[in-house]
């Protein structure tokens, strides 16, 4: 490294290219680590709050059934979150909610989405 203008703290640094090049690869293995950890330590930490989401967004169904809101909700619930607790979804649960969708709001993305499944 060699300075190229100022001094103290707020002096301008010039990189070898090639050790920029290390410290690049070095910061984005180390954020992808950290990501993942990330990643893995949300997962296990939100498995039983998607269950008890799940849990509430039928009872949510189920006292208005008018209401599009927590159909959305568990259309999203299920498809995009593998939750251990809750088992694989059947096609039967989507077509379900894909139904009540288009009943209660055929004009959302997500109804569509519903039906497409």
């Amino acid at each position: 490294m060699s300075k190229t203008t100022g001094g103290g703290s707020s002096a301008l640094v010039r990189l070898d290219p090639r050790l920029a090049r290390q410290l690049g690869v070095a910061r984005h293995f180390a954020l992808d680590v950290a990501g993942e950890f990330v990643r893995r330590a949300a997962g296990h930490q939100f498995y039983a709050a998607f269950a008890e989401a799940y849990t509430n967004l039928y009872r949510a169904s189920a006292l208005d059934p008018n209401f599009a809101r927590p159909y959305v909700g568990l259309f999203e619930l299920r498809l995009r979150e593998a939750v251990p607790a809750l088992g694989p979804t059947s096609s039967e649960e989507f077509h379900s909610i894909a139904r009540k969708l288009a009943d209660l709001a055929p004009n959302l993305g997500v109804t569509h989405c519903a039906q497409f499944m």
